[in-house]
C-alpha cells in the first residue's frame, strides 16, 4: 500500500518493541525517515534509535535535539 509518505520524517516513541516498533517498521517500509525513541537503549533496529526517559526534566529538549540532528 502506498500512503504517499516517501521522504517524510517521523519521530516514533516506544519504537524498540511492540506497537511502536511495528509503526516504525511500516513507516520505514513506506520510505519515511524514522527516528525511534525508547526509555532505555534498544537492540539494533532498521532505523536510528535514541534512548530518552521522558520523565526526566531535560529529556524533551534532548529528544528534540536528537531529532533535529537525525531528521533535519
Amino acid at each position: 500500500m502506498d500512503l504517499e509518505l516517501e521522504g517524510k520524517r517521523a519521530l516514533v516513541l516506544g519504537a524498540s518493541r511492540g506497537l511502536g516498533a511495528a509503526i516504525a517498521s511500516e513507516l520505514k517500509a513506506e520510505g519515511v525517515h524514522v527516528l525511534g525513541v525508547s526509555r532505555s537503549p534498544a537492540a539494533p533496529m532498521d532505523w536510528p534509535m535514541v534512548a530518552v526517559d521522558l520523565a526526566e526534566p531535560d529529556a524533551a529538549q534532548s529528544m528534540a535535539d536528537h531529532a533535529q540532528q537525525e531528521l533535519g
